[in-house]
């Protein structure tokens, strides 16, 4: 049986006041979200409102085990079942648990947050219960390890046109690389990129060549020039 409280409490530094929301869960208090009450808070106690309701709904379901801030499923169990399933892979395995309000008192609260390369979507999860945070890392764990490590090379290595083609990795040959941005320099057109694929990262190189201008708009005077010049041309042909 869990239950949750409210209380109200004062920061040392600019002595602002905010609400915390509290889960109580075998004579342990955890803290599960703060709510400012000050006036700059009013634009955001909306969306604050119904990010706590929707935690607290979770918390409620699952017996106070964990609830989700953001992502495409409801459990962290269940995505990491499916990327296992479909041998999807974390954007960056580091990093991914971390212990929040660590310097309040109460019981042990993790963060499970990251990026599905594949799918190209974020996730955001709070972790109550020990045993469920085992399950939780034993299967990222498992994802870790069959995407092997990543490795980030000393100097650029080039792939040449005739060895790889555009818009595909030269890598593990994904032919649906997704672009980030693009730097012109010295006759060259880079686009960066990194393969959902494989992790690849890097940025396919083009040559540029000057073909000309388009103009989609220009100043009045320029049309007043140009007149003035075909008017004198017409008068000499006369």
């Amino acid at each position: 049986m869990i239950k949750f409280t409210e209380k109200t409490h004062t920061h040392k530094v600019g002595k602002s006041k905010y609400r915390a929301v509290y889960m109580k869960k075998d004579g342990i208090r955890y803290l599960v979200d703060t709510l400012g009450t000050g006036r700059g808070e009013s634009l955001y106690r909306e969306h604050s409102l119904a990010r706590i309701a929707a935690a607290k709904d979770a918390l409620i379901k699952n017996d106070g085990k964990f609830c989700k801030y953001r992502g495409n499923h409801g459990q962290p169990t269940e995505m990491l079942r499916e990327m296992l399933e479909n041998d999807y892979h974390f954007e960056d395995g580091s990093d991914m648990f971390s212990e929040l309000y660590s310097a309040m008192p109460g019981g042990k609260v993790t963060r499970f947050c990251g990026y599905v390369r594949e799918t190209h979507t974020s996730f955001d999860y709070r972790i109550y219960d020990e045993g469920y945070l085992e399950t939780v890392k034993n299967l990222a764990d498992e994802i870790l390890q069959k995407q092997g490590p990543i490795t980030e090379l000393e100097d650029s290595m080039f792939i040449a046109s005739e060895a790889s083609e555009s818009s595909t990795c030269p890598i593990c040959g994904n032919d649906d690389l997704s672009f980030n941005q693009s730097e012109y320099a010295d006759g060259y057109v880079q686009h960066q990129f990194t393969c959902a694929m494989c992790g690849a990262v890097g940025s396919e190189s083009e040559k540029t060549v000057f073909d000309g201008f388009y103009i989609d708009s220009v100043p009045d005077w320029y049309l007043v020039q140009q007149a003035a010049i075909a008017n004198a041309t017409e008068m000499e042909g006369a």
